[in-house]
């Protein structure tokens, strides 16, 4: 891995631990906000907006001084201060001295520094925390770079002629680079997977709706040409009625004409 990829992994961890940091989520939402555009900036490549916000934050840095290892962060791979960037992490170290996000940031300076044989004493204080693989989190803070630490840890190593143990760290690190790697595909199935429900459900919705949606058609026709049939009844039944009077009248005719025949043949 190159330098440059390094730098890429690093602004990428980066933004995944400003949620994990101490304590952040008490941070005052002004802040917060702040922060998070500052970083956002920073990642997006425009480091001289990001300088400007980080510089409106440093005054809080002393409450909460992992504000100082995140500028330290940006002044290392932003502008390549990387004199500047270790005085904030040593600042930042003053103030919570176990912080291992601010350690492995400063291990990760000398590494870009070229000061291996710092970034190797720096990584060996915190080494034995990341390759502990029964703890997920130290002092609330998640361990997932374990990968990188392990690589940058060898790779210093091999730069100081530490063949060996250089060997065995790039061990670890391959070794924890396929178990995130595996973590990670195991997630985003659970997503797809949960994604896929979700539109099951969504179908079987539909479907409902259509089947309740074409009953409610066929009942309202059924009602249409019911009534159409009683109206066509009603109607045989009033010609029916029609003809019916029509005869009776006929008859009726008929029997009054009868008899004023027979009246008349009788007188005659």
């Amino acid at each position: 891995m190159t330098m440059m990829k390094m730098e890429t992994e690093m602004k990428i961890k980066s933004t995944i631990e400003k949620k994990n940091e101490t304590n952040e989520q008490y941070l005052p939402l002004h802040i917060l906000e702040m922060k998070q555009a500052a970083e956002e900036a920073f990642l997006n490549g425009d480091v001289d907006k990001s300088l400007e916000t980080w510089k409106m934050l440093l005054p809080y840095a002393k409450q909460i001084p992992h504000l100082y290892a995140a500028y330290a962060v940006l002044l290392c791979f932003g502008f390549n201060k990387f004199e500047e960037a270790e005085s904030y992490l040593l600042k930042a170290l003053e103030l919570e001295p176990h912080n291992i996000i601010a350690q492995r940031h400063l291990g990760n300076v000398y590494m870009e520094w070229h000061k291996y044989d710092k970034a190797v004493l720096q990584f060996e204080k915190i080494i034995g925390v990341y390759n502990n693989q029964h703890i997920e989190t130290f002092q609330g803070i998640p361990l997932i770079n374990r990968d990188e630490i392990n690589y940058n840890y060898a790779y210093a190593l091999e730069q100081c002629e530490q063949y060996s143990q250089a060997v065995e760290y790039y061990r670890l690190a391959v070794e924890n680079r396929e178990k995130e790697y595996l973590e990670f595909v195991k997630e985003k199935e659970a997503k797809k997977q949960a994604k896929g429900s979700m539109q099951s459900k969504d179908t079987f919705a539909d479907d409902v709706v259509d089947i309740t949606t074409h009953a409610s058609h066929n009942n309202h026709n059924n009602n249409n040409n019911s009534g159409g049939n009683s109206d066509s009844n009603n109607d045989k039944s009033n010609n029916t009625n029609k003809s019916n009077n029509n005869n009776n009248n006929n008859n009726k005719n008929e029997v009054n004409t009868n008899p004023s025949t027979s009246t008349n043949s009788q007188k005659k």
